[in-house]
């Protein structure tokens, strides 16, 4: 089982990302794993759409910065 992190982007996609191969794929020469993906982490990413939204021409979430990163609303 490989280990991957789940990203939630702001258009309401979910993509992951490979962290870590497991044993058999380390070994594979293709690093093929045939096994459950293993998500270590998730963490949302409410500013930015996924790769393939931003490809299409989706205009970027606008939010306020403020909000995100320190919680208040001032």
């Amino acid at each position: 089982m490989c280990n991957f992190e789940r990203v939630c982007y702001g258009c309401g996609h979910e993509g992951y990302r490979l962290i870590a191969h497991c044993h058999f794929a380390r070994n594979d020469p293709f690093h093929q794993c045939f096994g459950v993906k293993s998500i270590k982490r998730t963490w949302n990413n409410p500013i930015e759409n996924c790769p393939g939204c931003v490809q299409t021409g989706k205009p970027q979430q606008r939010t306020n910065m403020a909000v995100v990163q320190y919680g208040n609303e001032n």
